[in-house]
Order: structure tokens, then sequence, then C-alpha cells
């Protein structure tokens, strides 16, 4: 287990690549380079990974074994054949990622993802299509993502990301839904009377805006 809080540490790419046996790796407060994340990519064994970075490139597929992923980095898009072939991954954190605008569009390859959080991603316009593939999924928490947008045009070409609807959205499993500083969303799936709420009521537990509301379909 390697914990890297101190923004002044140099740290070589060498020396990070070459801790074969390495689990757990976090850089908390701090960004890593190209070099170094592209070095991090060699660690097979890695269970979790939190980091900062300005490319989440598509070498992060070699981490084979990663459970935990928490990440930041300053793309538009993530790049495809990466982060959507961990299929091992089980936790997936992405936040403060001001530039990001769409994600991967090969998540249906997270099969066996649990959580999935998006946190303080302003410019994120869409979540992508596939999302409604993984059937894993429990919870799914966003927050703080202000042009997100949720809504599909009938007759539309569905595979649009700008114009994705949660309501086609088809996870047998969710048992948590969190929405926070989203006020249009928030109000659209009031208990009893938003006009989404009939689409989001099987759902067990829903939070908005940190208010429990406790739901058995009615």
């Amino acid at each position: 287990m390697l914990a890297l809080e101190d923004s002044k540490l140099e740290i070589s790419p060498k020396t990070i690549g070459s801790l074969k046996h390495l689990r757990f790796l976090c850089f908390p407060e701090r960004s890593v380079d190209k070099k170094v994340s592209k070095s991090i990519c060699k660690l097979q064994n890695l269970q979790l990974l939190a980091l900062r970075t300005e490319e989440l490139g598509s070498d992060i597929r070699y981490l084979i074994n990663l459970r935990f992923l928490m990440f930041s980095t300053k793309q538009k898009c993530l790049a495809k054949n990466g982060l959507g072939c961990l299929t091992s991954l089980r936790s997936l954190w992405i936040y403060e990622c001001e530039n990001l605008e769409y994600l991967c569009e090969d998540m249906q390859g997270l099969k066996h993802l649990r959580t999935l959080s998006i946190h303080l991603c302003k410019s994120l316009i869409s979540l992508p299509q596939n999302l409604k593939y993984l059937t894993a999924l429990e919870t799914l928490a966003i927050a703080d993502c202000e042009n997100l947008n949720l809504t599909m045009e009938e007759g539309k070409d569905n595979q649009d990301l700008a114009r994705f609807s949660l309501q086609n959205l088809n996870i047998a499993s969710l048992q948590q839904l969190v929405i926070r500083n989203c006020d249009e969303l928030s109000g659209r799936c009031e208990r009893g009377q938003g006009e989404d709420w009939s689409k989001i009521a099987h759902i067990p537990n829903i939070f908005l805006d940190d208010s429990e509301i406790s739901s058995t379909g009615n």
C-alpha cells in the first residue's frame, strides 16, 4: 500500500512501474504527469487506485485486477478501449473533471460495477447509452453536474449522447439513487408529484439533496 500526499515529492515513473506487487496506490491531493500515469498501468496486481491526471489513457485497461478507481482528469472525453475494459472494477468515482463532456462509449464492459459516483463534473453533457447494460450496478450518485442532460426527444437517434433519457435506463438491481444540487431534476423526481417519480418509484432508497425518500413502489 502506498499513499502519496506530499505535493512536493517528485515521483519517478521507473520507480512506480517497478512496484509489481503493489495493491493500493493513492494520490489524493496531487496531479501526476502522463509518464507516471503510464507507468502505473504496469501494476497488474493493483486493486485500488486514486489519482488526478491530465489524461486517463487507454493503457488503464492493463490493470486487470483493479476493483476501486477514483480519478480526476482534464480530458473532454475518456478514451475508448481503456476504462471500459476493467472487467474486475466494482466501484468507480469520477470527480472534479472540469472539461469532461462525455464518458467512454464502451462502459458495457464493466459487468461487475456496483457503484458509480460522478461529482463536480460541470461540463458533463450526458451519460452513455450503454449504461443500461450495467446490470450489477446498485448505487448511482450524481452531484454538481449542472449541465447534465437526461432528456431524450421522441423519434430521435437513441445513440445521441446529448439526449440520453433516464426513463430508458434499465437496471434490475438498482438499490440506491442519489441526486444533489440538480434543482430541475430534483423537482421532476419529487415523491408523488414530480413528473419523473413513476420512473424511479421502484428504487428502494432515494436521496434528493441529502433528504432520504423511502420508496416501496408507491
